[in-house]
């Protein structure tokens, strides 16, 4: 059932246990930091609320459909999962659902959820340093003024032009081959005196 459960999830980005609360799937887009010139990848979060413990419909329909049997009979099947569910979290206080996270009562009765790491969650942010390479110092050169002391420096900005691009000279290849071409006609018609 924790399989369906999870397959549901992920395909709904909600699903209820009834008596226990329901998951979300909250998804961050990726952003740019351009303070710390970096690129924080897209994050996905499985949050719990406790509050919604009325059942879906849709999920036992999904249920009857993944395990093909009738849809009343998938509702008694996921209602006694439940139910076992949560002795389970009243016995134990700590239960696991692979892949979702898990479920412990703390001290007052709350159900408090800690999700599964996930998977950008491996993945470092990537730096987006830009390379200005369309100016470059040129060269810097001091001038001794004779009226006082100071050196001035004086920086000389140029622009470099950007990589020229390689010569195509396929045209040269061409030319060539119809300069043979032709020399080959030539010949041949020399040779036979004509083109039959």
């Amino acid at each position: 059932m924790l399989q369906i459960l999870y397959k549901y999830l992920a395909l709904n980005k909600r699903a209820v246990i009834p008596g226990v609360g329901a998951f979300y799937i909250h998804r961050k887009p990726a952003t740019l930091d351009f303070s710390n010139k970096a690129f924080i990848a897209p994050t996905t979060k499985i949050l719990f609320d406790e509050s919604l413990i009325d059942g879906d419909k849709n999920f036992y329909s999904f249920i009857a459909k993944e395990q093909q049997i009738e849809e009343g009979e998938a509702v008694q099947s996921f209602n006694q999962f439940s139910k076992d569910l949560k002795e389970n979290l009243q016995t134990n206080r700590a239960v696991q659902l692979p892949g979702v996270g898990l479920l412990t009562k703390d001290g007052s009765g709350k159900v408090v959820f800690q999700p599964v790491d996930s998977v950008a969650s491996f993945y470092p942010n990537v730096s987006v340093e830009r390379e200005i390479s369309e100016v470059v110092y040129k060269e810097q050169v001091v001038v001794e003024s004779k009226e006082s002391d100071d050196r001035i420096v004086e920086t000389e900005m140029a622009e470099v032009e950007p990589p020229s691009k390689k010569k195509d000279y396929w045209w040269l290849i061409a030319a060539l081959l119809a300069v043979v071409a032709i020399a080959a006609i030539i010949y041949y018609y020399n040779e036979n005196g004509s083109f039959r």
